[in-house]
């Protein structure tokens, strides 16, 4: 009966560690949802334009976060790609023909503030808008 017992009791505690450690942290409760929403950014000294303003939009439903920014002219163009790992956010667009994208993250003591790099040369930043 002891072994029973021993048994029954290493069952029940695998049980409740592996469904404890499934659940985990949503979407809605960790560092991926500071993206959420409306951010102004800026990417910084570009080669004949200067600094480059827009508006980048963020959501996520299902788990799977989608989005888009505004240009200038008011035309919407909708990312293609959007990764979070490590802290980053990551995108891909295609703009005029071309494959681009940008990588950024939430600044360490500021959580409306982003900051990153727009296709691994220019810096970029945003501010979420209120």
């Amino acid at each position: 009966m002891k072994k029973t017992g021993i048994i029954k009791i290493s069952i029940l505690l695998f049980t409740v560690l592996f469904v404890g450690c499934s659940l985990g942290p949503s979407h809605g409760e960790g560092i991926d949802s500071k993206y959420i929403g409306e951010w102004q950014m800026e990417i910084k000294k570009l080669p004949q334009v200067g600094n480059v303003n827009f508006i980048m939009n963020i959501t996520e439903k299902d788990s799977v976060f989608k989005g888009y920014f505004v240009e200038l002219n008011g035309d919407t163009v909708d990312f293609t790609k959007i990764i979070i790992d490590e802290g980053y956010l990551s995108t891909r667009y295609n703009w005029k023909g071309h494959d681009v994208g940008f990588k950024v993250k939430v600044n360490d003591q500021d959580d409306q503030l982003l900051e990153g790099t727009f296709m691994r040369f220019f810096d970029m930043e945003g501010k979420k808008k209120s």
